[in-house]
């Protein structure tokens, strides 16, 4: 069974390189550039997607609202959160819930892979990764 990721980003260099990244690694992408696109295409793929990749500042349908409105219909799905601005702008639900990490722009695509593999092998038993210590990776 296909393993697919679905990346919605508004800047198009980030969902080519995030989408060949990955297509490498043997996941299948679904990609969009806007939350409104990024939201239908999760309802005609729910059951395939592994994992979203989303930005939080999105026209349409902003990251915040996609992932609540994924959430509601598949609460286990994992989200790797990417944005410009601080974590700490973040609702704090984001960052309370075990299934959300985050990932500061600009950032390499090594640490994308690795965010992309510790968010899927992460199990619902394991101990959450407190967004307060987290290492933000960025090529700053």
């Amino acid at each position: 069974m296909d393993q697919y990721v679905l990346v919605a980003d508004d800047e198009p260099g980030v969902i080519k390189l995030a989408s060949k990244v990955l297509e490498r690694r043997g996941y299948k992408v679904l990609s969009a550039a806007r939350g409104d696109e990024a939201l239908k295409l999760f309802k005609a793929n729910c059951s395939d997607i592994v994992l979203a990749i989303v930005d939080f500042s999105m026209p349409a349908l902003d990251g915040a609202q996609l992932i609540e409105l994924i959430h509601q219909s598949k609460p286990e799905l994992k989200v790797l959160l990417t944005s410009g601005m601080d974590y700490t702008f973040f609702p704090s639900d984001f960052i309370a819930n075990p299934l959300i990490n985050f990932l500061q722009k600009p950032f390499r695509l090594t640490h994308l892979i690795n965010e992309v593999e510790e968010l899927l092998a992460f199990q619902a038993s394991s101990p959450k990764k407190n967004f307060n210590n987290l290492v933000v990776r960025s090529i700053s």
